[in-house]
């Protein structure tokens, strides 16, 4: 899989956040990633962003309207 859309889901539920990682965990070769308006905290971002720190293929991230509360995002932004 090259490209994947998760965009307009609720993601800050815990059980589905946990299922989003397990599968991007498993997309080694994924290179466009959409998290777009997913309801997605800063301390969610930080546990994304050390799962695809491993992926080295993303060439193209999308967390637009994202609330990033909760937390600092220097990961995030580092990570970028």
């Amino acid at each position: 899989m090259k490209k994947l859309r998760v965009s307009d889901i609720n993601l800050n539920n815990d059980k589905v956040f946990t299922q989003v990682k397990a599968a991007l965990s498993n997309f080694l070769s994924l290179q466009q990633l959409d998290l777009s308006d997913c309801s997605l905290n800063a301390k969610q971002l930080e546990e994304l962003a050390t799962i695809l720190a491993e992926n080295c293929t993303i060439e193209n991230l999308n967390i637009s309207y994202n609330s990033m509360a909760g937390g600092k995002t220097e990961h995030v932004e580092g990570f970028i």
